[in-house]
């Protein structure tokens, strides 16, 4: 039995018997019940089965559709892009170096060309993300790709404190503090304030040559690592849907940390200090 099936059968008791599931179970072979009864999903909604190509679509980065946009014939791409969703579309064209204007047709056939671009980008065997497993994480799906990649800075900020705690040369603490804005200076606070649970490779900011967009870089590049080893473990289609929200390049470096092997106790750690970046620069209206 197809795994979307079994799905399906496991809503369609939560919504119709939720008390009597068993019951209905035992007129098929014990493999496959156990298999249903194997989802852990509580859900009686049928909607996300039904999944809106072009909604789809604009949660996916531009730079992992380009690709397969790539593979039609140049005289249909316009047409393929025209089709799309804005901003998608706007950062295709401009990806793709596709300079013609935009074609305007009628919505079947743009209905027509959305699909067949959902269908090469869906992998079919990912299930929607209702139908996941919670974890602690999951949150991270319900974020925009700004606030992901806000998100990974302040994670970088954590090994830019532990840095800082071994210098004591005001001139130094002041450049550096002279890159951040007061958000992230009051995060670095924070952070100096609390014992190091996890400490990686240091940042060398002795060979940093007091250039911002390099201090940036690098400690973006260090939020990517925390979050990909937070990630350790995590569901695989969960991933899947998490990093096409980003661009192609952050993936890979997030996916090389979230596959190497990582110990419960340091994945805990990072879990939380991922948390605690979210409770940070949540508004406080929502606190």
């Amino acid at each position: 039995m197809h795994t979307k099936t079994q799905i399906l059968i496991r809503i369609l008791l939560n919504r119709f018997h939720p008390k009597t599931s068993q019951e209905f179970l035992k007129g098929l072979p014990e493999n496959e019940a156990k298999q249903i009864i194997g989802h852990q999903i509580i859900t009686t909604d049928v909607d996300p089965i039904f999944v809106k190509p072009h909604e789809f679509l604009k949660e996916i980065h531009y730079s992992w559709v380009a690709p397969h946009v790539q593979q039609f014939p140049t005289h249909l791409q316009n047409l393929m892009v025209s089709a799309l969703p804005n901003p998608l579309a706007a950062s295709l064209k401009k990806y793709l170096n596709i300079s013609d204007p935009s074609v305007f047709m009628p919505k079947p056939a743009r209905a027509f060309f959305i699909r067949k671009l959902y269908d090469q980008v869906k992998q079919t065997e990912i299930l929607s993300p209702a139908f996941l497993p919670k974890q602690d994480l999951s949150i991270l799906l319900a974020l925009s790709r700004r606030e992901i990649i806000y998100l990974i800075d302040f994670l970088g900020l954590y090994d830019l404190a532990e840095e800082l705690r071994h210098v004591v040369d005001k001139k130094s603490l002041q450049k550096v503090y002279a890159c951040l804005d007061s958000k992230k200076i009051q995060f670095v606070r924070l952070c100096l304030h609390q014992k190091s649970r996890f400490i990686a490779a240091k940042m060398d900011l002795q060979k940093w040559k007091g250039e911002s967009t390099e201090l940036q870089r690098k400690i973006h590049q260090r939020g990517l690592y925390r979050l990909g080893k937070a990630l350790s473990g995590t569901h695989s289609h969960f991933m899947w849907y998490l990093l096409r929200k980003l661009d192609i390049g952050r993936s890979a470096i997030i996916e090389k940390h979230y596959k190497l092997p990582s110990s419960p106790a340091v994945t805990s750690v990072l879990i939380q200090q991922v948390i605690n970046v979210m409770n940070f620069l949540k508004p406080k209206s929502e606190m």
